[in-house]
This record gives structure tokens, C-alpha cells and sequence, in this order.
């Protein structure tokens, strides 16, 4: 929408309209004392020149250290043919379109995109996204209790602690209960509390989970046993499956997470997007949207909004879900990057990302340092430093050593580090040395 200002003749004709004098009548009901009597102390607008000159200034009062910083947010490369094609004016757009006569192109990156996701995960459908993963997660937990007709849900504590904040609020806001499963020594949800328990809606496992830990999800639906309880699978680090088996090969019903690891930046914490992907019998009760393919009145190939499970397209009671827009731009940048790669491509990126973190296990192991859980991980992994490994020291050397992981069964310094492809051994080499140097 542009930016059309009043004209002295337009602000006059609207004052004409409202039977008012003044702009000063306008604002009448406003109380004395709130009004503002003096100009806003704003300095004079810049040139674009000068304007630059400033935020380079003040820029180069940063201070660049290398970030090991992940936990649900990761550092990958984007290739620069995303931010061009994503810019182009016939895409940009957060919205699914509701015109499909003038909306194709857009319409078939979506479809390619679900397409893509379902084969990625092993699922047989994916929905047009969801906000972020968190709010996909959630989205899961809801569906499942929509499904079952239960109010029980069996929720690992090693999910991304982000993630049950969000769930914790719809919980005390619809009413259902969660019941936690602990951690064992490698890192691994003990999956114990399955066999104890009757009526529930569902059991969460998040894989690779917070800590990095890859879950035994291939024993999850033998322990549920009965059919009616549902199995969520989700994730925030998506590119792990690249080279680990999808949650569809263990048979989840629901598969959801975060895919900002597919072409989109960090950007100080979104937007991402939320995949969402689930089994047939799931299909009338999915939260979102889903673009389908059809044929147009001359028989030619054509998309169009398929479900649309929204208070607003149907009866309100019977919406799955008040999430009112996918994220479209990302949607185009996943399939951007998905088609760039190839399964092959992002093979080979899994395994980079894979050896990079095997290679600094080792070697923070050789300088004195512990790793916490024994469980196989893909990129991230939770190191114990010594005590003379403060954060402050590691802001000095130029590093931000990861996220700290306060928890009562782990040492004091514990971080969760991640390494992906933007390190280079070097790289790495570089910061065992710089800790090196001060044990």
C-alpha cells in the first residue's frame, strides 16, 4: 500500500465533511494535560548518503565473534539466488493467495513445497506451514486431541524448552494435562511412563533433540500398542534428515518442527516456519491450509486452495485451527533452496554438518573437557568447559561459546554448542587452540 500524505486542501475537506473547524476540534476529547504542546525533539531528516555514513558508523562499533550459538536456531549458508528470485515482485508476498485465477505461480510453489516436505519426512501430507516450530508443535498436541477425543498428552522434557513455554500456555488456557518424560544418562528420553499409562492423546519426542541427541524413535508406536493414541515426531534442526531416517520410516502420525534451516536466516528470531506433515487419516482434522492440484476449465494444469480449515472459510466451532496466514515468503524460500541442493546436495551437507561436530567432539575431549550425553547427535552436542572457561574468557578469545544448560543433572558451565557447515576446520582448530591456551 503506498504512502499518500494530506494535502492542506484534503485535510481541509475532511475537517468540511465532519462539521469540524480545526484539527484542534478534532482532538477535543482529548484530556489538556496529554496533549503534546511543544514540536518532537527529531532531528532533520538525513540524505541517503549521509544516512549510510551514519549506520556505517555506527556499525563498525560491533564486535564480530564466532557464534556456536543453535538450540532451534542455526547458522547455515543461504545461496545468494534466494534473496533474488524471493524478491521479485510476482512472489512477494507472506500470504496463501484466495485467487487462484491470478495467484498460479505462487499456488505451485506451495504445492511443490508440500510435495517436497512429505517426501523429505517420510509423511503422506503436508500443510502449507504453520508459524514456526514451536507453534507447529503445538498445532500437533492440539490435533491430537482433537483426534482421540482424550485430554492426556506424554510430552518428553527433552523438547526445546522455547517449545514448551508456547505449550504450556495453550495448556492453561484449553485445559488439557502434560505429563513429562524424564532424560536418561545419554541424553535419551526414558520412555518408561509409556507403559504406566492409559487415555492419552498422544507421546511428543523431539529428534535430534535439544541436546542434540538423536531418540530410539523406532520404539515409540510398538510401546503404544493401541491404535487410537497418536505418535508426534517433531524437530527443530529439519536438515538432520538428510542423513537420519525421517520420522515416517517409525511410523509417526504426526511429523512437525522447524524449517528455518532451509534457506531462511536467523534474523534475531524470525520468521521462521512451521512444517507440518501427517498421516492420511489425519488429513480432514489438519490445522493450516493445503494447496491441491486440479485442471482448469480447458483441462490445463492448475492449483487452488484445497482445505482451509479456518473460523473464517468455515463454521467457527468446527476451525482446526486460528493460525490466519502461513508463512508464504518462507515457503518460497525452502523450495528454492530444496531444489537447489537435491537429495544428494543435502546429503552431503548432513554429513558436513555431522563430521564438523564429530571432529570438535574429539577434540574439546583431548584439552579436558567432558561431553555430557553419551547418545549419537547430529550438530549439536552439551560440553561441560572447565571452570576457568567463563563466559566472560570465551567473549574475550572472541567466541560465544554456545547456550548455556542450566539443569540440576549437569554440571555447572554446560553449553549446548553447535558446529555446521559455515566452520571450517580451520575454524575450529583455531578456537581449541584459543582454549587451549588458557588451561
Amino acid at each position: 500500500m503506498r504512502y499518500l500524505p494530506h494535502s492542506k486542501n484534503d485535510v481541509e475537506d475532511m475537517l468540511k465533511t465532519l462539521g469540524l473547524e480545526s484539527i484542534s476540534e478534532l482532538f477535543s476529547s482529548i484530556p489538556e494535560d496529554l496533549i503534546l504542546k511543544d514540536q518532537l525533539n527529531i532531528a532533520n531528516g538525513l540524505t541517503e548518503w549521509d544516512l549510510t555514513d551514519y549506520f556505517t558508523q555506527v556499525s563498525d562499533k560491533n564486535y564480530s565473534r564466532k557464534s556456536f550459538l543453535g538450540g532451534g536456531s542455526y547458522s547455515h549458508y543461504i545461496p545468494n539466488i534466494i534473496n533474488y528470485l524471493t524478491s521479485r515482485s510476482e512472489f512477494l508476498t507472506s500470504y496463501t493467495p484466495y485467487q487462484p485465477e491470478i495467484s498460479q505461480g505462487t499456488l505451485q510453489a506451495v504445492f511443490e513445497y508440500q510435495t517436497y516436505i512429505s517426501k523429505y519426512l517420510g509423511m503422506d501430507y503436508s500443510n502449507a506451514s504453520m508459524y514456526d516450530g514451536a507453534t507447529s508443535f503445538v498445532e500437533g498436541v492440539l490435533l491430537s486431541l482433537r483426534a482421540t477425543k482424550r485430554d492426556k498428552v506424554l510430552v518428553s522434557l527433552a523438547i526445546n524448552p522455547r517449545y514448551l513455554e508456547v505449550l504450556n500456555t495453550y495448556k492453561e488456557a484449553i485445559g488439557f494435562q502434560v505429563i513429562f518424560m524424564d532424560i536418561d544418562k545419554s541424553g535419551k528420553t526414558n520412555l518408561d511412563k509409556m507403559d504406566s499409562l492409559e487415555d492419552i492423546a498422544s507421546v511428543v519426542i523431539q529428534s535430534p533433540n535439544y541436546f542434540g541427541v538423536i531418540e530410539d524413535q523406532d520404539l515409540i508406536k510398538p510401546r503404544i500398542g493401541e491404535e487410537k493414541t497418536l505418535f508426534i515426531s517433531i524437530f527443530s534442526e529439519i536438515l538432520a534428515f538428510s542423513i537420519f531416517n525421517p520420522p515416517g520410516i517409525y511410523g509417526a502420525d504426526i511429523a512437525c518442527g522447524e524449517g528455518q534451516s532451509f534457506g531462511l536466516s536467523r534474523s534475531f528470531g524470525g520468521p521462521y516456519l512451521g512444517v507440518f506433515a501427517f498421516s492420511q487419516k489425519l488429513l480432514r482434522l489438519a490445522p493450516g491450509r493445503l494447496v491441491g492440484e486440479s485442471v482448469d476449465k480447458n483441462g490445463k494444469r492448475s492449483f487452488c486452495l484445497t482445505l482451509a480449515t479456518r473460523e473464517q472459510h468455515i463454521r467457527r466451532e468446527r476451525a482446526t485451527s486460528n493460525i490466519c496466514s502461513n508463512q508464504g515468503l518462507c515457503v518460497l524460500r525452502v523450495i528454492i533452496y530444496l531444489s537447489l541442493l537435491g537429495s544428494s546436495g543435502l546429503k552431503k551437507l548432513g554429513e558436513i554438518n555431522y563430521n564438523n561436530s564429530e571432529y570438535l567432539k574429539r577434540e574439546l575431549l583431548k584439552i579436558g573437557c567432558s561431553i555430557n550425553f553419551s547418545g549419537e547427535t547430529f550438530n549439536e552436542f552439551v560440553v561441560t568447559y572447565p571452570r576457568e572457561l567463563s563466559s566472560k574468557k570465551f567473549f574475550d578469545l572472541g567466541y560465544v561459546p554456545g547456550i548455556e544448560v542450566v539443569d540440576k543433572t549437569l554440571p555447572d558451565n554446560s553449553f549446548l554448542i553447535t558446529v555446521t557447515e559455515v566452520f571450517k576446520k580451520s575454524d575450529l582448530d583455531s578456537f581449541i587452540e584459543a582454549i587451549g591456551g588458557v588451561l
